[in-house]
């Protein structure tokens, strides 16, 4: 299991690598992955980020105002715990494509309740192989990020 790095080493981090990025004349897009909103705001106050990308799924108040606030678009990660419960999955009893698209649905309405723009949100979800991901692309009618990972 992954080690949760301190905000203030995140910060660090983030910071060092955006400035040399910034200082390398390469133009591309830049998503900043964190879960913590201060270091976020951090961030979108010092560098020019295009996304936010929150492995927790907007679960965090603080970074439901800094999507609301920021105007940026958003990765929005399907999350049942972070960090990582291994007893929390998805039901195997039923399909895992139709679990994530109710999960959505339901994020969504309440994403519309807190005024987020919802057309700046991108449903990201991790399939492992055995998954059936092709159903899922037709129930969304959304922007997708898909990552594939073969163990």
């Amino acid at each position: 299991q992954a080690v949760a790095v301190p905000p203030d080493e995140e910060l660090k981090r983030l910071s060092w690598a955006l400035t040399v990025v910034e200082k390398s004349g390469f133009k591309f897009k830049i998503s900043i992955d964190s879960r913590n909103p201060e270091v976020l705001s951090t961030i979108l106050n010092k560098h020019k980020v295009d996304f936010i990308n929150d492995v927790s799924g907007l679960n965090n108040k603080g970074m439901l105002e800094l999507v609301k606030t920021s105007g940026l678009s958003a990765f929005v990660m399907h999350s049942l715990d972070v960090p990582a419960n291994p007893k929390n999955t998805l039901s195997d009893d039923q399909d895992p494509c139709a679990q994530l698209v109710s999960w959505w649905q339901r994020r969504l309405v309440q994403f519309e309740e807190l005024g987020l723009a919802t057309e700046k949100l991108i449903f990201e979800r991790l399939f492992l192989h055995n998954q059936r991901l092709f159903f899922f692309f037709f129930k969304i009618w959304m922007p997708i990020c898909m990552r594939l990972h073969f163990k």
